[in-house]
């Protein structure tokens, strides 16, 4: 009778655990996409890219629920925005606070990702502007040594322009999957140790109605 109890109770425990699980990426996408980008410029509503770095969670979190109703009571950051954007209502999404916190994860992610691609390219853009420059003035003197001197630094600039966003890809993804184990982790854990309680109390409270 217990073991049946307590599957009840890690089945009706585990049912908040799945929506934990829901992608941010496709939530995104879904709710935001068509009047927000992360790092791609405005649209309708501002370029979320840094959003984090600009705004509390807090604030956050209330803003994407029930934006109209911050601008009502007069928020002064959301009545910032409001008259910025051109007095253009955000729809409320429809989010709870865990889908939120999962867009903000991906938003967070997907900035970090598109300035670490962005410096690279600018490095590279760099690398081989100098490489040129040296390779010109080396051609004044043997045209065949900077025709040859060209063709290698183009070589290079073109294999630092493949590798580095491979690396960089895959740094976030590995980040990424080690965030996702530990949240995992975090969760398995609380059901657990919920679920022990949730036990006890019952087997106590069987040993009283005894």
């Amino acid at each position: 009778m217990n073991k049946r109890i307590a599957i009840y109770i890690a089945l009706i425990l585990l049912l908040p655990a799945i929506s934990f699980a829901q992608d941010g990426k496709q939530i995104f996408t879904t709710k935001c996409a068509s009047c927000h980008t992360v790092g791609k410029g405005q649209l309708v509503g501002p370029d979320l890219k840094d959003v984090d770095k600009r705004n509390a969670e807090p604030w956050l979190l209330k803003w994407i629920s029930g934006s109209q109703a911050m601008v009502k009571a007069k928020d002064p950051r959301a009545l910032e925005l409001f008259q910025k954007f051109n007095m253009i209502p955000m729809p409320d999404p429809g989010l709870n606070e865990t889908e939120i916190k999962a867009v903000l994860a991906y938003i967070k992610t997907e900035g970090g990702s598109s300035a670490s691609s962005n410096a690279s390219a600018d490095n590279t853009k760099v690398a081989g502007a100098d490489k040129s420059g040296a390779s010109s003035g080396s051609g004044a003197n043997n045209k065949t040594s900077s025709l040859s001197s060209t063709s290698a630094s183009q070589n290079a600039s073109n294999l630092k322009e493949d590798s580095t966003p491979v690396n960089s890809n895959t740094m976030f993804m590995l980040i990424g999957f080690a965030i996702i184990g530990a949240f995992f982790l975090g969760v398995i854990y609380a059901l657990t140790h919920s679920i022990k309680k949730l036990t006890k109390a019952l087997e106590k409270e069987m040993e009283k109605n005894k």
